[in-house]
């Protein structure tokens, strides 16, 4: 098999799939205006991709509503820092302002229980679009009470192996969804495509593809009299890069789909058991912060 993924992967193709995700997180049989399929979703990480993602539903839930018989009530809005919860559908022509005013600190258990206890829509679905690991580690309390799950972070797919297969054996035990095509790929159904073979019988072999666009963009760029500090910092500012750009310098980025393909292609490894040759500067590698990172970068 093949794999190639978009040099220059943009947040609307990620943000695109999220949602096409979010929107099946139940079967859709025919249905009539009365009796639609009720979701009450929940969203982690308002930022470049969450922002992206809740802008496409305000324009689009009507239309899914209309179309496939699929009501998605936005009930709350979370980061590492506050939450915002609502016992109705938010209005997210301006949940940005809405949220910037909120106080309520984040507590992701306490977020997945508002969903929970929501009267009206029936289905809780949990939206991650952060890159946090911290975040990942609650995807099995979600699960375990029976609330839906899709993401974009990588960390759970790419992460301590046992982490990933409770969280895999949850759903299969709970019976809750679990969808995550957007974390390899910029957006194109990569892991679908492997999934259907594997589930068909077929044994993958390999699987080849350029699955770094930041690393894409970088190189392409990167040009005589250019500095790469400064394509860096473009690449960064159009929402290219990982949060942290040494996650894509390091490697690292490009490691964890790498184990996130390999275990579904069927193998048991660790992102420990995948090498990868930094381009971070020694001197660069010791910085506490994303930002600290941007700041000095300018030296090399």
């Amino acid at each position: 098999m093949r794999a190639s993924a978009s040099a220059r992967h943009t947040t609307s193709k990620k943000k695109s799939l999220t949602f096409a995700a979010a929107a099946s997180a139940m079967p859709n049989p025919m249905r009539t205006k009365n009796d639609d399929v009720k979701l009450a979703l929940g969203l982690v990480g308002p930022g470049l991709v969450g922002k992206a993602l809740l802008d496409q539903m305000r324009d689009y839930l009507p239309v899914l509503r209309e179309t496939r018989g699929i009501d998605v009530s936005v009930l709350g809005i979370a980061n590492s820092r506050k939450m915002l919860l609502s016992d109705r559908a938010m209005d997210l022509s301006n949940w940005q302002q809405v949220f910037n005013e909120a106080t309520h600190p984040s507590d992701l258990v306490g977020f997945r229980d508002h969903l929970l206890t929501c009267k009206d829509p029936v289905v809780p679905v949990i939206v991650d679009c952060s890159a946090s690991d911290h975040v990942s580690d609650f995807y099995k309390i979600w699960m375990e009470s029976g609330v839906h799950v899709v993401t974009a972070n990588k960390k759970v797919n790419s992460g301590p192996l046992e982490r990933y297969q409770a969280v895999r054996s949850l759903q299969k035990d709970r019976k809750v969804h679990y969808f995550y095509e957007t974390t390899v790929g910029a957006g194109l159904p990569v892991i679908s495509t492997i999934k259907g073979l594997v589930d068909s019988g077929d044994r993958i072999a390999s699987v080849e593809g350029v699955f770094s666009g930041t690393l894409s963009y970088l190189f392409n760029n990167f040009k005589a009299g250019a500095r790469f500090s400064e394509i860096v910092a473009e690449a960064k500012a159009s929402g290219y890069t990982e949060p942290d750009p040494r996650d894509d310098l390091s490697g690292t980025d490009v490691a964890r789909k790498v184990a996130n393909l390999a275990r579904e292609s069927g193998l048991e490894l660790e992102l420990s058991d995948i090498p990868v040759r930094s381009l971070v500067p020694k001197e660069l590698e010791s910085c506490e912060t994303s930002e600290e990172f941007m700041r000095v970068r300018k030296l090399f």
